[in-house]
């Protein structure tokens, strides 16, 4: 398992390692994890991709689903 600290690395481990699930936080320093995922899911459509946050609001769920992740889950679930 690889570690990016924010969206510019993780990018870069995405395009270099090839993962077969990407878990992304929302918030991130730079670049928000939903801009992130649409980065990743640009280079490759078939990228499967997860969301974690904070935030337990639905409509961050739904965003998330739209942008093109598998699924969403809450720090607190």
């Amino acid at each position: 398992m690889l570690e990016a600290s924010d969206a510019e690395s993780g990018e870069s481990v995405f395009v270099t390692e090839h993962p077969d699930i990407c878990v992304l936080d929302i918030n991130l320093p730079t670049v928000s994890g939903f801009e992130l995922a649409r980065r990743i899911l640009a280079r490759d459509a078939s990228a499967r991709i997860i969301m974690f946050s904070m935030n337990d609001d639905p409509i961050f769920a739904a965003r998330a689903i739209e942008i093109g992740a598998k699924g969403y889950v809450s720090k607190s679930g």
